[in-house]
Parts: structure tokens; C-alpha cells; sequence
């Protein structure tokens, strides 16, 4: 199991202490030229990047934007632009990005999204025939209400994420269990 923290600038010189892969937020590589630096040396050692789109923190990139910080950083996962809870805009997003060039060793990432189980069922299937290779679990679902029963919403995110994984691994999509998990669990 690999982890990794987001922190705050203050923090960020501990990461490579802290964390196994470092997590980048594009909109701060411009407010922050620390950040930025950071980000750089970290693509010369070649650490582990995986860069985000900005949709938790509420900012909106255009692709041009967006795609100039994959150029320049040069992350190993890219997390294209998803759309909280819709897996119908998030789909067409993934389609739309897959038309772009990023540097040869940035693969693009989905944010498995939906209201439903189905819905994440069926975004994953089509993006596994886009081509697709890595997939997020989003960490506050409203699907997890409706897979669990506690009157606490962030108890329901907890388990209720164990259980989506569980689930689609008990359904075998498109060999779930042999893509992504079958060399992390030992």
C-alpha cells in the first residue's frame, strides 16, 4: 500500500520523509512559486506525481491550462476533470481527454463517479473500453449513503467505500480484481 498526504507549503519539504508518491493540486503551481519549485525537483528525482484537476477544491481549469501543467510536470497519473456524483459528464470527459498528447509516462486517471452503483458500474465499463487503465474511488460518494445505514454521513463514507470496492470486485468487471488489486493484496 502506497500513501501520501496532502500538506500544507509549510510542510512540503517533509514529503519525500512522509509520503511514498507526492499529490498535485495545478492551481497552486501558479499562486505558489514554492510549490512549484517543489513540483519540479520532484519531477528531476523522479518521484512519483500524481497531479489532480481541481474539481474538490473548486477550481476550474481550462484544457489549455490543465495541459500546460502536464507538460511541465510531467505527472505519472493525471486525473482528468470529473463532475461530483455524474457519471454522464464525467464519461464525456474522459472520452474528451483521451484526443490529447501528455508526455509519454503520464497516464490519464477516472474518478469513479455516479448516484448509483450502476452508474459507477457502467462509467468504469466505458472507460475501460476508452482505454482507460486507472481508476479513483471517489471519498464521499452519495452513493455510500445508500450502501450503508448509519445516521452518520461521514461513517456511511468510510464503510461505504470498502463496500463499492468490495462490490465491483465481487462482479468481476472486466477482471476488476486482476487489474487493479491482485498485486497490492498479498
Amino acid at each position: 500500500m502506497k500513501i501520501s498526504h496532502e500538506l500544507p507549503l509549510s510542510l512540503l519539504s517533509y514529503s519525500e520523509d512522509w509520503n511514498d508518491y507526492d499529490y498535485c493540486l495545478p492551481h497552486l503551481l501558479d499562486k505558489h512559486t514554492d510549490y512549484k519549485q517543489y513540483f519540479l525537483e520532484a519531477k528531476e528525482k523522479g518521484r512519483f506525481i500524481i497531479m489532480d484537476n481541481g474539481l474538490f477544491e473548486g477550481v476550474t481549469h481550462t484544457v489549455t491550462d490543465l495541459l500546460e501543467k502536464i507538460n511541465l510536470i510531467e505527472p505519472n497519473i493525471f486525473i482528468v476533470p470529473d463532475a461530483w456524483n455524474d457519471s454522464i459528464i464525467t464519461v464525456k470527459n474522459a472520452k474528451y481527454w483521451t484526443q490529447f498528447k501528455v508526455p509519454f509516462k503520464t497516464k490519464l486517471m477516472v474518478v469513479l463517479q455516479g448516484n448509483t452503483v450502476n452508474e459507477i458500474e457502467m462509467l468504469y465499463r466505458q472507460c475501460i473500453d476508452l482505454g482507460y487503465t486507472h481508476f479513483a474511488i471517489n471519498h464521499s460518494s452519495i452513493v455510500y449513503q445508500s450502501l450503508c445505514d448509519s445516521p452518520q454521513v461521514i461513517a456511511n463514507q468510510s464503510v461505504g467505500r470498502v463496500m463499492l470496492i468490495n462490490h465491483l470486485l465481487s462482479q468481476n468487471l472486466n477482471n476488476f480484481y486482476e487489474t487493479h488489486f491482485k498485486n497490492l493484496i498479498k
